[in-house]
């Protein structure tokens, strides 16, 4: 089966498509440019995981993070997984680098 294009429904089709074409090429280079970032950041000392966790969290709305750190909380006391591996030590290290943090 074969659809007709009018011409102007064909010009536009080309702009749509060449259009997509380059945004798809400029999110190329901007994910190339947001790795070699990365990369220099991890070469610097600094935890590229916790980067990208920090990046998510500020794009979220107050609301939204609140929302998924209390179902983190309740998820977390639900399978029983209230202390850390470390113990004692581990909760008082963590409350020691959220207190730096803040």
């Amino acid at each position: 089966m074969t659809i007709e294009l009018n011409q102007g429904m064909a010009r536009d089709l080309k702009r749509i498509v060449q259009e997509a074409e380059g945004l798809i090429s400029q999110k190329a280079e901007i994910a190339a440019e947001l790795t070699e970032l990365l990369k220099d950041a991890g070469e610097n000392g600094f935890s590229v995981p916790t980067i990208r966790k920090v990046i998510k969290l500020r794009a979220m709305k107050e609301s939204e993070r609140e929302e998924a750190e209390m179902i983190l909380d309740t998820y977390v006391r639900a399978v029983g997984y209230e202390s850390t591996p470390l113990g004692d030590y581990g909760e008082k290290a963590s409350k020691k680098a959220h207190l730096a943090v803040v």
